[in-house]
Formats: structure tokens, sequence, C-alpha cells
């Protein structure tokens, strides 16, 4: 009889455990139990916002700490749908790599494509340039060529001062041009061999000169000579002696021992001595 009251006693305090359990213990753990999947579902959220806007990064993060937490929560569902969530974001990470890698490779064709077609243009432009250049050197040679013949030809001429000019121009132009420096280092002594041969010219003109007027005077003195000795002859044969001898003797003060003045000079003298 005793054991049995102690049976319901002991049956008692057990409905009375339960029942304190049901009343005091069941409803806080049903309110943790509520809190965390609030939290966990917050989270998700959290998460999906992160994930819509791009942030995989953080979005994975959060997946992460909620699979993490759920496996010590021992929440199989949340486990569940952050293991999908996870896959998900790393497939779309695995995409995104290789959708940058295509960029990276497009932008890196893009830049080649850039490089060379900027290669390209400097590289017409220096060709460009390269023939600018010989194009202006080609018509400088040109007018520098038509330049040094014009100043040879006046050197040829013996237009110094000229050929001089056209040089010293060449020269200006392109240096070294030919024997542009030979020629101007040679025009002074030109000039001075040339001023040296006038001098002489003009010497030998001032003499040929002298010569042709003592010449000239002389042939005059001839005809003025002979033309007093043929009177004085037609005088001598006329028997007019003393006009006669005193153009004799005026022939022979110009021209001493003229054709036969002195002979009739003799004549005349004689003639009269004997008379």
């Amino acid at each position: 009889m005793g054991s049995k009251k102690k049976i319901v006693r002991h049956v008692c305090r057990c409905f009375l455990v339960i029942f304190f359990v049901q009343i005091l213990i069941l409803p806080e753990f049903a309110f943790t139990e509520d809190k965390t999947s609030q939290r966990f579902d917050n989270m998700v959220k959290e998460a999906e916002k992160l994930r819509g806007a791009g942030d995989l990064v953080r979005a994975k993060e959060i997946y992460m700490k909620i699979y993490e937490d759920a496996k010590i929560e021992d929440l199989p569902e949340y486990r569940k749908k952050t293991r999908k969530a996870i896959w998900i974001i790393r497939k779309e990470e695995y995409k995104a790599r290789l959708e940058e890698k295509r960029v990276q490779a497009r932008k890196r064709k893009e830049e080649e494509k850039t490089r060379k077609e900027i290669e390209r243009l400097e590289r017409e432009k220096e060709q460009q340039e390269e023939a600018s250049k010989k194009e202006k050197k080609r018509l400088l040679v040109k007018q520098v060529k038509r330049t040094y013949k014009e100043g040879c030809e006046l050197h040829r001429e013996g237009d110094y001062a000229g050929a001089d000019e056209k040089f010293r121009q060449a020269q200006n132009e392109y240096p070294g041009y030919l024997r542009t420096e030979y020629f101007l280092e040679r025009i002074p002594e030109d000039i001075k061999a040339r001023d040296e041969i006038e001098r002489k010219r003009e010497e030998k003109n001032v003499e040929k000169k002298k010569t042709a007027l003592r010449k000239q005077k002389e042939r005059d003195l001839r005809e003025k000579v002979k033309e007093k000795y043929q009177r004085a002859k037609k005088l001598y044969k006329s028997r007019e002696q003393e006009k006669a001898l005193e153009i004799f003797m005026e022939v022979q003060d110009l021209i001493p021992g003229y054709s036969k003045t002195e002979d009739y000079i003799r004549r005349i003298t004689e003639n009269a001595n004997s008379e």
C-alpha cells in the first residue's frame, strides 16, 4: 500500500514537472527559435539584397555565416537553402570571372589594336616627314644646282663679283655643295690676277697710244717736211735760191739729213759764194 502511494506521488511529480516545462520552458524555447529564425531570415534577405546589387563577395560572406550558424543551431533547412545560394553565387562568380577574362581579353585586343594603329599612324607620319624632307632636299639641291651653275658661268665670263654672290648664296643654302668652297677661296685671287692683267693692259694701251701719237706726229712732221721740201725744190728750180735756202734750212732743222736737203743747201751756198 505504501509503495503504491509512492508511485502515485512520483507520477504526480512527473506530471507537475511536465506541466511546468510546458508552461515555462517550452514557450521560451519557442520564442528563442522564432527569434533565431527571424535573424536568419533577415540575414538571408540582406544577402539576397547584396546579391541583387551585384556585391557577390559580401553576399557570399553572409551566406557562409548563415551556413555555419545554422550548422551550430542545427537548422538543416537554412543550411540547405544557404548551400544552394552559395553554390549559385560561386557559379555566378565563375561566370563573372569568365566575363571579366573575356572583357580583359577584349580590352587587351582593343589596346593592341589601338597600339598597332598608333604605330601605323606614327610610321605613316615618319614616312610622310621623310618624304617631305627628301622633297625639300630635292628642291633645295635643284635650286642650289641652278645657283651654282650661274656662279660658274659668271666666273667663266670674268664677273667675279657676281660669281662670288652666287657661290655664297649656294654655300648658305647647301654648305659644301660641289666646289663652292674652292671657288670662294679662288675668287679673291682671280680678282687680284684680273686687276693685275687690267693694269698691265691699261699700261700697254697707254704705251700704244703714246706710240701711235708719236708715229702720228712723225707722219705729220714728214708730211709737213715733205711739203716744205717740195716747195723748196720748186723755188730752187725757179732760181729763187734765197727763199729755197730758207725753206731747206727749216727742213734741215726739222729732220736733219732729209732726202737731198744738205746737197741743195751746199749747192745754193756755193752758187752764192761764186757770185
